[in-house]
């Protein structure tokens, strides 16, 4: 009984692990944070436009960097490659468009080819390990082209449906927001569209000054700023801490995964206090035991 709660409590630990490291394991993870914006009717928007976040880091210096990131990709896209034979392959795989703020924002670690201008401009392309080995095999991918089965509208003012592969870089681990697989450049949208994630690298000293310039006049223009306070149906800027952001934004529960850390520590107790009860019960037994050995002689070694 005592193994079987040790099995339990081990199983429960490993997905409370899970939840709880979720977006921790960037090099600034305490200093990025996700961008979203809520209503005071309850309604919540977690994207944003390009020429947001183009305002925002020009207007703020608290702000260091940035990144955005196309969340509306399909996991599974389809795309050819050239084999060393000359045979064109078809595999599925996820291309994720970001900007260049990629690189700072979740520091990927590099083990093949370099990303000097990597995201200077369309058509060049970063893959992790596994996409480079399942696409390419043993084989070296830089240089190697990718090309997509898509509209040229997969994402605004895409030029081209190839990419020439200039970096490979370490796996993200799966309790994380950013997915593997294909990342290429995403560029400057339409202001009204709102397609985008936006993650902001800002240090802990200067995150309530900045929280408090983007609710306010600074931000949003002195002339919405006033229709903003005539209106009923208010508006708040939030910038969430991303190693928050995995309970906020409801992918998870933090009610589920302390309950599931409390089941297995009320598993474990029970279980021990079950050992103890019968080590206790047998006890008797035992002592009437050795009594027996000494009446019939047994040595007391």
């Amino acid at each position: 009984g005592l193994s079987v709660a040790f099995a339990v409590f081990s199983v429960t630990l490993i997905q409370v692990n899970y939840d709880l490291s979720f977006d921790r394991n960037f090099k600034n993870a305490d200093d990025i944070y996700f961008f979203s914006m809520s209503y005071s009717n309850g309604d919540r928007g977690i994207t944003m436009p390009t020429t947001m976040a183009k305002e925002i880091i020009s207007k703020f210096p608290e702000v260091k960097n940035y990144c955005l990131v196309n969340p509306n990709t399909p996991s599974e896209l389809l795309v050819d490659i050239i084999n060393s034979r000359g045979i064109k392959q078809k595999f599925t795989t996820k291309v994720t468009p970001v900007t260049a703020g990629f690189l700072d924002v979740f520091t990927p670690e590099i083990v093949r080819g370099s990303t000097k201008d990597l995201f200077a401009g369309q058509g060049k392309a970063m893959i992790t390990q596994s996409t480079a080995q399942k696409l390419f095999g043993n084989e070296n991918p830089i240089g190697k082209t990718i090309y997509y089965h898509f509209s040229r509208h997969f994402y605004n003012n895409q030029k081209s449906n190839l990419v020439t592969v200039m970096a490979v870089c370490k796996n993200f681990p799966k309790n994380c927001s950013i997915e593997n697989g294909i990342y290429t450049l995403l560029p400057d949208d339409e202001p009204m569209n709102y397609n985008y994630n936006g993650y902001f690298v800002v240090t802990k000293n200067s995150y309530g000054k900045l929280l408090s310039q983007l609710n306010s006049e600074k931000f949003f223009g002195k002339e919405s700023w006033q229709e903003m306070q005539k209106s009923d149906k208010k508006l708040n800027v939030e910038l969430t801490p991303l190693n928050k952001a995995y309970f906020d934004l409801e992918k998870g529960r933090l009610t589920t995964t302390l309950s599931l850390l409390a089941i297995g520590i009320l598993t474990l107790i029970i279980a021990y206090i079950n050992f103890l009860n019968f080590s206790i019960a047998i006890s008797p037994t035992r002592v009437k035991g050795l009594n027996i050995l000494k009446i019939i002689g047994a040595s007391p070694q």
